[in-house]
């Protein structure tokens, strides 16, 4: 094996836990260890389009008879979390939103509330609130998670609002518009048909900034199809599942017929609340007290193989220390004398009080006096079955792997 690949094989088994990876007969992935954000009880957790920032609301206590009363307190605050500084803003944005998320710009907080709207900025911390001009409906999607405006719509006539409170107003008659699907120096775009039955056609719609004149280019049904891949670029749909208060993830929707090499799914953490990015690679959920964050990435499947052989010989072999123990200790009891084959576990058991595991181990020390052996390092007292090999335990205690010849 190639040096860094033992080295980031290590790295997994190390940091990451084998009971972290996951995958199938094609790919692999692991779940990273968990980065703490926030302390405290959270609630309302969610990524931005881009995946670095994670928003929240932390309950926080304005005194001690607050921190200690158990009754709900009215004290909810908005937090964001940037994953490129490892850092936490403050968003001092009103009491009484609906909506609130970080555009994708990365650098402006779109609030919303019953009759206005607003922008957080959060490289200055300023918070510029908009009223909802009368007869005008604030669109879902224009709410912004790829471009740093929002979307009005009053009938056919049609107002973008950017975060310096500027108007770019339009009219759209004889086009039915969708959602923003992007924006440059020049122009914001729209997903949007025109026409109806038979004749309707669907087109990229361009809005120009300096002149809110409109540009139609049709698009054809395989454009349409990759323009809308391109809106949602998942390169793997992960499945995340919550199953008795844990959220798992999966590599896919449906388990395989036969269990492969690799465990199907991983364990995120504890809980039954989380949120996933778009990109379906990191998830934010609430353990332990506290908000926690992972991330899924993918590793090549040879290694994955390797660290959960490795974890699985790990586990076995603390199996037979463990037995090996308790041989020991009843041999302390008995004058360094070790049980015979028959009925071995039932002397040990008061030792170990795991029925279970002494049933999984092999015996085959044939009792006596131990403390006449002279080479007890290479004597076996027993051993627990893996795959392709065996734990072995000796008389000194130390254990080893044995593969099958």
């Amino acid at each position: 094996m190639k040096p860094f690949l033992a080295i980031f094989l290590l790295c997994i088994t190390a940091f990451a836990g084998a009971q972290d990876i996951f995958g199938t007969d094609e790919e692999a992935f692991v779940l990273l260890p968990a980065e703490v954000i926030s302390g405290g009880p959270t609630r309302d957790a969610a990524f931005s389009h881009s995946g670095r920032w994670v928003t929240y609301q932390k309950r926080t206590y304005s005194s001690l008879p607050d921190l200690l009363s158990t009754k709900e307190s009215p004290n909810w605050r908005w937090f964001a979390y940037d994953r490129k500084t490892k850092s936490t803003k403050s968003l001092t944005v009103p009491a009484d939103i609906d909506t609130i998320e970080v555009m994708g710009d990365d650098a402006t907080v779109f609030v919303a509330g019953e009759d206005y709207f607003g922008f957080f900025s959060l490289t200055t911390a300023k918070f510029t609130r908009l009223e909802i001009p009368d007869g005008y409906d604030l669109l879902s999607e224009g709410i912004p998670t790829f471009a740093p405006y929002a979307f009005l719509q009053k009938d056919d006539h049609y107002c973008i609002i950017f975060p310096d409170a500027t108007r770019l107003e339009f009219d759209a008659k004889g086009f039915d518009v969708g959602d923003g699907i992007g924006y440059d120096q020049h122009n914001i775009y729209f997903y949007a048909t025109r026409g109806t039955g038979n004749a309707e056609k669907s087109g990229r719609l361009a809005v120009s900034k300096a002149t809110a004149q409109l540009a139609f280019a049709e698009l054809t049904d395989d454009e349409v199809v990759r323009l809308v891949r391109s809106l949602s670029p998942v390169e793997h749909a992960f499945v995340f599942t919550n199953r008795n208060e844990n959220v798992y993830v999966q590599a896919e929707e449906e388990p395989p017929a036969k269990p492969g090499k690799l465990p199907f799914d991983a364990r995120v953490g504890a809980g039954s609340d989380y949120a996933i990015s778009r990109m379906k690679e990191l998830v934010v959920y609430y353990d332990a007290g506290a908000l926690l964050l992972r991330e899924i990435k993918p590793v090549d499947i040879q290694l994955a193989k390797s660290a959960v052989d490795e974890a699985l010989r790990q586990k076995l072999l603390k199996k037979a220390k463990t037995v090996g123990i308790a041989l020991m200790l009843y041999a302390a009891d008995w004058d360094d004398v070790m049980p015979g084959q028959e009925n071995w576990q039932t002397d040990v058991l008061p030792y170990t009080k795991d029925a279970e595991l002494l049933k999984e181990f092999n015996y085959t020390f044939r009792g006596g006096n131990i403390a006449e052996i002279k080479n007890p390092e290479s004597i076996e007292m027993g051993f627990v079955l893996g795959p392709n090999g065996r734990a072995v335990v000796y008389l000194d205690g130390h254990t080893k792997w044995v593969s099958n010849p």
